[in-house]
């Protein structure tokens, strides 16, 4: 029997920004998303813990918008390998955080601040919070 797990389902034909777009405030897009996601876990049968936080809501949408966004660029970076010059992120010094956010790199990283301030997650222009 197939499970019902979000985290295993392939977010770029499930979930994206022609969804989101649906929601009239953030915060009803991330009430929906948390909805979905207990649901699913409800009916997985490996899930005993079925509430999601409104945090690991927030987190799917961004992730799933930089899947659709930068799909190449975060592929280079799992692979380890440097993005090419024409990349629109490269002047950012772009990396994946331990949550698999993409990150805005740089100098700032060492200085010792709140990782919120020294390396924002990236928001493309195109992103449904990036007008709120």
């Amino acid at each position: 029997m197939a499970s019902w797990d979000m985290e295993h389902v392939d977010n770029s034909k499930t979930f994206g920004s022609h969804y989101s777009v649906k929601f009239s405030t953030w915060k009803s897009l991330k009430r929906a998303v948390r909805t979905l996601k207990e649901l699913a876990r409800s009916r997985s049968l490996s899930s005993k813990h079925t509430h999601v936080s409104d945090l690991e809501s927030e987190i799917f949408i961004i992730k799933t918008h930089h899947e659709e966004v930068y799909a190449k660029d975060i592929l280079l970076l799992r692979s380890g390998l440097p993005l090419p010059k024409q990349s629109n992120l490269f002047i950012l010094s772009p990396y994946l955080d331990d949550l698999g956010l993409l990150r805005v790199g740089g100098r700032l990283r060492n200085a010792g601040l709140n990782i919120e301030q020294t390396n924002p997650v990236l928001i493309p222009c195109s992103h449904y919070t990036a007008l709120s």
